[in-house]
C-alpha cells in the first residue's frame, strides 16, 4: 500500500516523566554530596601530611647526630613510594581546595627542611 499526501499522520506528544521524589527538591538549597573519590583524596592527603611530619622529625634527629633516624627513614621510603603512586592516580581528581592543601603540605615540609 502506497502512502499518499492525504494519509493521516498521528504524532504522539512527548511527555516528561516526573519523579515524585523530585517534586520536593528545593533549588535554593545547595546539594551536599562528597564523592567517594573526594573522600579518598582527603584520606590520602591526611596520610601524606603524616608522612611529611614523620620525615621532618627524622631529618631533625639526623641533623642532631642521631644515626638511628637513617634506619627509621628507610622504612618510610616504602610509604613514600606508595603515597607518590596514589597521588599520581588522583592527579585529575583533586578539587582546588585539595590541590591547595597538597601545596601547603609540600611547602611546610620544604620550609622545615631548610
Amino acid at each position: 500500500m502506497e502512502a499518499t499526501e492525504y494519509e493521516d499522520v498521528v504524532v504522539e506528544p512527548e511527555t516528561e516523566s516526573v519523579d515524585p521524589a523530585a517534586e520536593d527538591y528545593d533549588d535554593d538549597e545547595p546539594e551536599v554530596t562528597e564523592s567517594k573519590s573526594s573522600a579518598e583524596v582527603d584520606k590520602l592527603l591526611d596520610d601524606y601530611e603524616d608522612y611529611m611530619k614523620q620525615t621532618i622529625k627524622l631529618a631533625k634527629k639526623a641533623q642532631g647526630g642521631d644515626m638511628s633516624a637513617m634506619t627509621e627513614y628507610t622504612s618510610l621510603l616504602e610509604k613514600a613510594e606508595s603515597l607518590s603512586n596514589k597521588l599520581e592516580n588522583f592527579e585529575g581528581e583533586m578539587t582546588a581546595a585539595q590541590l591547595a592543601r597538597l601545596q601547603k603540605i609540600a611547602a611546610m615540609a620544604a620550609q622545615a627542611m631548610m
